[in-house]
């Protein structure tokens, strides 16, 4: 069932479990958000009926890939974008399509059916404040609803910040740990986020340019807010985009000094062991006749000269710096 806020200058109502048959619309300056938690069932299909709405952006509020898009029709405004957050037992994002739908006074946010949402702030400031918001107008109210989404995605990006400078830290300290798993697991998450808010503040430039009297000149500063907020979005990815590369670069480079440094290891030991390796090899001949069978030390005399030789050898590679 519908969830309905109403308030004004004079009250603030919330109305959990009404249909939208009996919800009742004022002329004096009353806004109505009303927040339906699913595009299933009779509720969104009396909403369909109640709005009136085109079949095509029917399909559109069902469609859970949906981008963020807005679209202009004759008395009915709508915005398309993607609210994420993170869950508190999993820790993984998850990402929901909301579509807001604006029609005169009355304001209708459609959300896919997870639990939860990154309003409840904002319901709890409706409540408080109302006298003041309802001077504002519905876009107001618009413009709140946005900036708390578009908070909620700088909480994200942020939080990401200092996981990737532990991995710097832990590629410093460690060169062998290959950490490029979680890099690009990092780098995934980020491009997923970024596919939803990028567009998102296209849209809302196009808000600005393709309905101008939407948003009254007191409500400005918050808009300005939102895009300066999107705009830091934009740089932050960047920025981390730009700092994961350069760990990817920083894997790579340990990877292969790692690599390096065993294969010189390896091509040490068996220069030390080619000439041991031959001795071995020339008195393992089953010749009958050795010049050196007969002496009676030559079984030390032998080994003396291979320990000898190995660490001859070894101390040469150490003096030229080989390993």
């Amino acid at each position: 069932m519908p969830d309905i806020i109403q308030y004004n200058d004079h009250g603030y109502e919330q109305m959990p479990h009404k249909a939208c048959a009996d919800l009742t619309l004022h002329n004096d300056g009353t806004i109505t958000w009303l927040n339906l938690e699913e595009t299933t069932g009779a509720e969104f299909n009396d909403l369909v009926s109640y709005l009136n709405l085109h079949p095509l952006l029917v399909e559109d509020l069902r469609s859970s890939l949906q981008l963020p898009k807005y679209e202009l029709f004759e008395d009915l405004g709508y915005l398309s974008l993607q609210m994420i957050r993170r869950n508190p037992s999993t820790k993984m994002i998850v990402n929901e399509h909301v579509s807001v739908l604006i029609k005169g006074n009355l304001l209708v946010t459609i959300q896919e059916g997870i639990g939860g949402d990154v309003f409840e702030n904002l319901r709890q400031k409706l409540k408080l404040n109302f006298k003041r918001i309802s001077k504002n107008g519905i876009d107001y109210l618009f413009l709140l609803l946005v900036d708390a989404m578009v908070d909620e995605y700088l909480t994200i990006v942020d939080s990401y910040r200092s996981p990737v400078e532990d991995l710097e830290l832990a590629m410093v300290k460690r060169p062998a740990v290959n950490v490029m798993k979680r890099i690009m697991e990092h780098k995934a998450e980020l491009n997923r986020i970024r596919k939803f808010t990028v567009p998102l503040r296209e849209e809302m430039q196009r808000i600005r340019t393709e309905n101008p009297d939407f948003i009254k000149k007191q409500n400005q500063a918050l808009y300005r807010d939102i895009m300066d907020h999107l705009n830091m979005l934009v740089s932050n990815y960047e920025s981390m985009r730009e700092m994961l590369r350069d760990l990817s670069d920083l894997n790579h480079s340990n990877q292969n000094l790692v690599m390096n440094n065993t294969m010189k290891t390896l091509t040490g030991i068996s220069a030390v062991f080619i000439p041991l390796t031959f001795i071995v090899g020339v008195y393992g001949m089953n010749f009958k006749y050795f010049p050196e069978l007969e002496w009676k030390e030559g079984y030390y005399i032998i080994w003396g000269i291979m320990i000898s030789i190995a660490i001859g050898m070894i101390w040469y590679m150490k003096k030229r710096r080989w390993f």
